[in-house]
């Protein structure tokens, strides 16, 4: 992270250990799995960060898989990857998958949030996330 912040650049994480949880426990251990994707460790570096979800190759375009597991710390199956001092907040995960994004684009303060002036990349609802109950898991 240091070399990432001299250089001038950011970090874009995605959410594919959320599938392969169990594999990764078996192979490097319990220990290494919950540091597997140290995204708090990154939020305090201030590099920018920002998230994706692998689109297809691993995961799907549908952003709330990704969002459910960096708010709930659980893989796909399950298992529990986070610790909750690593989870993000509802309003942190949805950050790092809209207008976090735009930094890497040139297109900080443009798009990735609702309000006047701003691009639409992803439709959203009049509600907001922190009154859902429960958040989209499929």
């Amino acid at each position: 992270m240091e070399w990432v912040a001299r250089l001038g650049g950011g970090i874009s994480y995605q959410n594919r250990i959320a599938f392969q949880a169990r594999a990764y426990r078996e192979r490097y251990g319990e220990a290494a799995l919950g540091e597997v994707m140290p995204v708090r460790r990154m939020m305090a570096s201030g590099v920018p960060l920002a998230a994706g979800t692998d689109a297809t190759r691993v995961s799907s375009y549908n952003p709330w898989l990704a969002i459910h597991w960096a708010v709930s710390g659980r893989g796909r199956g399950g298992d529990v990857i986070w610790a909750p001092a690593n989870r993000l907040s509802r309003e942190e995960a949805l950050r790092h998958w809209t207008a976090a994004g735009a930094w890497f684009s040139r297109e900080d303060g443009k798009t990735g949030r609702r309000g006047n002036c701003c691009q639409a990349s992803l439709p959203t609802s009049q509600c907001s996330i922190a009154t859902i109950s429960r958040l989209p898991s499929r």
